[in-house]
């Protein structure tokens, strides 16, 4: 991200990445509240977290199944709600 965010700047654009626990609600508040304060409304919003644990299927227990639905299904709601004007 940090090159991109250099390239788009370097050529009069404005991008900013941010570093959050996006299953952490109140990591992702913090966060576009900042966004909000710093920047203004979110034109264009790039949520591309995901997590896998190789392994097969059915081997995959309760806990890591939890963690992938919250990295992968949750967290994309609970980002986008809290990056609305």
């Amino acid at each position: 991200m940090a090159s991109l965010e250099k390239e788009i700047n370097s050529q009069g654009g404005t991008a900013v990445s941010y570093t959050v626990d996006v299953t952490c609600v109140e990591q992702v508040h913090q966060a576009a509240t900042k966004v909000q304060q710093e920047l203004g409304d979110v034109t264009i919003l790039i949520n591309n977290a995901m997590f896998v644990r190789p392994n097969d299927f059915l081997r995959i227990d309760v806990e890591d199944m939890r963690k992938i639905l919250d990295v992968n299904v949750a967290s994309h709601f609970v980002v986008c709600i809290h990056s609305q004007p």
